[in-house]
């Protein structure tokens, strides 16, 4: 919940707008777990991931097909949150373009 209230004020910018805080929980490969929530309504909509107790903030940048979210603009070192359905994949892009799986095989838990 706390980290549900902090995407809130990260978004404080866009108060204006009417903003939407979706809360996630993802299992992945080796038992990790990651928490996210989505701020949908702003400009542009971001996702707000926990890692290992870092909070790590991505902005929607458009795809052909689910969603993308990145830490930095392309062409600068950042992680990237890729989701489809119920299924998401965590990567790190390095600056010269090369991309690492962190973690994959995350699937959306059931919320509580």
């Amino acid at each position: 919940m706390r980290l549900a209230a902090a995407a809130l004020l990260l978004a404080a910018p866009a108060a204006a707008q009417e903003l939407e805080a979706l809360p996630m929980h993802y299992g992945c490969d080796r038992g990790a777990r990651i928490e996210a929530v989505y701020v949908n309504g702003g400009m542009p909509a971001l996702a707000i991931l926990t890692l290992e107790g870092r909070m790590v903030v991505l902005s929607n940048v458009p795809s052909g097909s689910g969603a993308f979210y990145a830490e930095a603009p392309e062409g600068r070192a950042g992680y990237f949150w890729r989701t489809k359905g119920e299924e998401a994949t965590l990567s790190w892009r390095a600056a010269d373009g090369s991309e690492t799986d962190l973690l994959d095989g995350c699937t959306a838990l059931p919320q509580d």
